[in-house]
């Protein structure tokens, strides 16, 4: 099971009905972990969400058409999980790590420190945008 960041205060009310809290899936360490791993979001997968030194959950993400994120005004990804299912996470982050383009692997950082985060930047390599593998499905 692979590991990706998360930053769990993305956390969206109050757990449905069934017992299932919501998190939005955005922000630049997230698509660092899955930039790195070379995980473009599908329905139904399933990942563990971390935030280092604290937290992990493994969730199931599924794309949610009726709400536009800061990504994509299609919708946005969410992940789906039981607070039971929350433990204690040891894992540590290294965050001076090559950032890597979804595609040609070209590291990020110098570009993202040259221009600022944003969503809608391209890799000035190959054009792939830095928010690839949270394009909608």
């Amino acid at each position: 099971m692979n590991y990706i960041y998360a930053d769990f205060n993305g956390c969206i009310g109050l757990p449905d009905d069934e017992g299932y809290t919501y998190m939005e899936i955005t922000g630049f360490g997230t698509i660092k972990s899955l930039n790195t791993l070379q995980i473009k979001l599908k329905e139904g997968m399933r990942l563990i969400f971390y935030d280092p030194e604290d937290i992990e959950v493994e969730a199931e993400v599924y794309f949610d058409r009726t709400t536009p994120s800061i990504i994509s005004s299609e919708g946005r990804w969410l992940a789906k999980f039981k607070d039971k299912d929350i433990k204690s996470c040891n894992k540590v982050e290294d965050w001076n790590a090559p950032h890597p383009c979804f595609h040609c692997r070209e590291d990020f950082n110098p570009h993202l420190k040259k221009l600022g985060s944003n969503y809608h930047t391209n890799c000035p390599n190959c054009g792939t945008s830095v928010a690839y593998a949270l394009s909608e499905p």
